[in-house]
């Protein structure tokens, strides 16, 4: 059990390898394994642990002024000649500390979105547009799809797949799209490990979040399992 000293240690000795500057509550726990429910017993708010320890917190994605975001992402998607995957844009921000990641994740479609409007009043980024356009209008089909498949059944899936060495544990109306969409984001080979229906797919799949979230890998749906986990995934619709 981390003490209140030994919590704001942490947080200054990792904003101090992170150039000064504190680190998020999910990278705190990657880096030093300190839970919400450990800091959680001192302060109500994690943004608190970081003030006491004398910090600023991170500001979230709201305070960027309009265009920062966007103009950050415009050297990346010249430098791949597409949009960026999930995995893609983690990797430029290890390259690269001011590439907002967090930031872009969380707005996901909605960014991109933004990054079209701002692209077609912005001079010169007709080439960043060409790219960000069909990528846009994908992912609006695949909305009006999802609406159109959830309309009148709360029914659905909680599926398992494998790529690479992990395993992505997650629910959908419909696993097979899901996969196609996962594919996107990512290169490395999918397969899918099972699946099975639910009237609860939300609260299954956070039960088994909750159920593998010592071997979850960062701020993912991936997990590491073993063989012992996934008979156990497996034998779920047997005991329902």
């Amino acid at each position: 059990m981390y003490t209140k000293e030994a919590i704001l240690n942490e947080i200054k000795r990792t904003a101090k390898e992170n150039g000064g500057k504190p680190l998020g509550e999910k990278k705190l726990l990657d880096e030093t394994g300190i839970r919400s429910w450990d800091w959680g017993r001192y302060w109500p708010k994690y943004a608190e642990a970081v003030i006491e320890a004398g910090f600023t917190p991170n500001l979230p994605w709201t305070k960027y002024p309009e265009g920062v975001l966007e103009e950050k992402m415009v050297p990346v998607i010249r430098k791949l000649g597409r949009y960026p995957t999930i995995n893609e844009m983690r990797i430029e921000q290890i390259r690269n500390r001011d590439f907002p990641y967090n930031a872009i994740k969380k707005r996901r479609r909605d960014f991109i979105r933004d990054l079209v409007r701002y692209c077609e009043k912005k001079p010169g980024h007709g080439d960043i547009l060409e790219i960000c356009q069909p990528f846009l209008e994908k992912l609006d089909e695949k909305e009006k799809d999802d609406l159109t498949n959830n309309s009148g059944s709360s029914v659905g899936q909680v599926y398992l797949f494998k790529q690479g060495k992990y395993y992505k544990l997650g629910s959908s109306k419909d696993p097979v799209r899901r996969g196609k969409e996962i594919r996107i984001e990512s290169p490395e080979p999918l397969r899918l490990i099972h699946s099975f229906k639910t009237d609860d797919p939300k609260g299954v799949e956070a039960y088994w979040h909750k159920r593998f979230e010592n071997k979850r890998r960062k701020e993912t749906e991936y997990f590491s399992l073993n063989s012992q986990d996934i008979k156990a995934f497996k034998r779920w619709k047997k005991l329902c």
